[in-house]
């Protein structure tokens, strides 16, 4: 069981990782505090899972380092909600002045499926298709 539960807490704090990147890349690429806080996150996950190995957090879900280790996570989950929330509100204002549009809304099930699909298959192929939905690289655009 033990082995299971390491495996389990170290790809769900991994995937906070390309969450804190996605995040920033995405609604805030210029900011230097979105920076910090991504860099900052992923420090404070990297440091989480020796924490948790040291006090024995793996094999028991009453170590006090798992503060640290869902503090991680939730901070990587609450950076990205409050983004959205943000951006949400911003396309609220804009649409109530006729600015902005449902656009392809009919197709957001069908993308939040497939990004789920992706998210749950590794952090790492999580990472790198959400970096090169948000920020292709410049051969994108002149390919074929």
């Amino acid at each position: 069981m033990v082995p299971a539960n390491v495996v389990a807490h170290v790809r769900l704090s991994l995937a906070g990782v390309p969450l804190f990147r996605f995040t920033r890349s995405v609604f805030r690429p210029d900011a230097a505090w979105a920076r910090r806080l991504e860099w900052d996150g992923t420090a404070m996950t990297f440091a989480a899972l020796p924490a948790l190995w040291l006090d024995g957090g793996f094999a028991s879900e009453q170590a006090g380092s798992l503060l640290l280790v869902n503090g991680s996570r939730a901070l990587a989950c609450a950076g990205s909600l409050a983004e959205v929330l943000r951006y949400r509100a911003l396309m609220l204002r804009r649409a109530a002045v006729g600015l902005a549009g449902g656009g392809g809304a009919e197709y957001l099930p069908v993308v939040l499926h497939s990004i789920r699909g992706v998210l749950g298959a590794s952090p790492v192929v999580a990472m790198v298709a959400l970096q090169l939905t948000f920020s292709p690289p410049r051969a994108y655009f002149f390919a074929g």
